[in-house]
This record gives C-alpha cells, structure tokens and sequence, in this order.
C-alpha cells in the first residue's frame, strides 16, 4: 500500500511531484484546502491517517503543547529552504524505515534526524 502523506502549503510542489511519481499518496492542502488554518490541517491528517509534511514548527505545540489528536507521523523539516528534491529524498527515505517514525515527530535538519514519540491521550 503507498504511503498516505499530507502535504502542508509550504512543501515545494516539485517534492509533492516527486512523492508522486515514486508511488507515494499524496494531499495537498495547497490544491486541496488552500490557507487552512494548523489545527484544520492537523485534523485532515488524523481524519485521513496521513503522515503530515511541513515546515511548520506549529505542529509541534498543537500535538505535544495543547495535546491535539496527533496523524501518524509528522515530518517536521527544520531547515528552510531546501530543494525539492531534498524534501522528497528524505521523506522517502524516512518512509523506508515505517517502524522507526510511526507515532513520532521526525524533525529533519542538516545536522540529522531526530524522533519525539506522540504523548499518549485518549481519543
């Protein structure tokens, strides 16, 4: 089954493009729900079980700060700008390795990756 990811308004739609071709199911809030608030994006993500791409470090204190239902997993890109080809190269690469990201916030930056796993809340 291909990835499900959510892509938020400022992931370059030549990574979405990327993501695409390379199989992955991707939802673009820039062409499905343009200038959604956070918290509206968040719960596309948790409605649809798709992991969330962005370079948003909002997401961070809606899931971890105000204990938002969390998606899957969170892609935080800490660096910006960055490529196209970086962010989809990465995302695949993260993807590759499903155990190690589910139920986390991956943060990507030039020094690395790191992995904060989701407070546990009921649903």
């Amino acid at each position: 089954m291909p990835a499900r990811l959510l892509a938020d308004e400022n992931i370059p739609a030549r990574a979405i493009d990327a993501l695409r071709d390379a199989g992955c199911d991707v939802l673009s809030i820039r062409e499905h729900a343009p200038e959604s608030a956070d918290d509206e994006v968040l719960r596309i993500a948790v409605a649809q079980g798709r992991i969330l791409l962005t370079f948003d470090r909002d997401y961070g204190e809606l899931i971890f700060g105000q204990r938002h239902a969390a998606p899957p997993s969170v892609f935080y890109f800490r660096t910006f700008p960055v490529g196209p080809r970086e962010v989809s190269d990465a995302v695949l690469s993260l993807l590759a390795d499903a155990e190690s990201i589910d139920d986390s916030m991956v943060i990507v930056s030039r020094s690395g990756i790191r992995r904060r796993r989701f407070p546990r809340i009921r649903r």
